[in-house]
């Protein structure tokens, strides 16, 4: 069976969290990485480059089997330095995923991907699902503590589909809970050509809301429309993603 060398590892390290691949009939999970800088991202391509594609297939296929065993010594046997951090990054993420330890989080390296987004997936999901805001302290990443605990109430809000959820959350941050259940429950998505703006706290919201339903369906509507216009926190969370719909 000749290899499917299109399947390129530059591609699979560069990106989002995680990515099943689908090599030789199976399917392989692999850690994509979210590249810090543009000198680090330029050292990992550079890395990849002094392999031959078959070298690469050939670390990709052993590194699948290695990560499969959840075995971190087993990691030691790649001959590759790129692919054993690769090795070692994704049965780390696998482990985290599995039982919801952030611990093994900081077997990551912390270079090609960040020890925050492996944190981050799981310590919000679980306090919410376990709705107990205590779980954002579990990670010593004050930054990471602060986006859990500031997004709990308005997740929670819309699990519960109770907006008086949102009258726990701190002072300054029940503006943004109110709006983001409303915009939610409301389907702004879907019905912004009909959705009273007036309904939400605060007059940028309100104002957004309105430039938002004005030039949504334009061609003119983009990614720098939202930078450029959008003031309220919760239509800087809401545009881009909508523009994109």
């Amino acid at each position: 069976m000749t290899p499917n060398l299109n399947i390129n590892i530059r591609n699979i390290l560069i990106g989002a969290i995680i990515i099943v691949v689908l090599i030789i009939g199976s399917m392989i999970y692999y850690s994509q990485f979210k590249i810090k800088t543009p000198q680090a991202k330029n050292l990992l391509a550079e890395q990849m480059d002094l392999l031959s594609d078959a070298d690469k297939y050939a670390y990709q296929e052993q590194i699948a089997a290695l990560i499969d065993t959840k075995n971190f010594v087993e990691c030691n046997r790649v001959g590759d330095k790129l692919y054993k951090t690769v090795c070692v990054n994704n049965i780390a993420l696998k482990l985290a995923e599995e039982t919801k330890d952030i611990s093994y989080c900081q077997r990551i390296d912390g270079k090609l991907i960040s020890i925050q987004d492996c944190e981050r997936q799981i310590i919000i999901p679980q306090s919410i699902k376990k709705e107990d805001i205590e779980i954002c302290q579990k990670t010593q990443d004050q930054e990471l503590q602060k986006e859990c605990q500031n997004n709990f109430y308005s997740q929670l809000s819309i699990k519960k589909d109770d907006i008086t959820v949102c009258d726990q959350s701190a002072q300054d941050q029940q503006e943004f809970c109110y709006n983001h259940f409303y915009l939610t429950t409301k389907n702004f998505a879907e019905n912004h050509k009909d959705f009273d703006c007036d309904a939400l706290r605060g007059d940028s919201a309100k104002s957004d809301c309105q430039k938002f339903k004005e030039i949504s369906d334009s061609q003119s509507a983009d990614k720098f429309f939202c930078i450029e216009n959008m003031k309220s926190l919760v239509f800087i969370s809401y545009c881009d993603l909508l523009i994109r719909r």
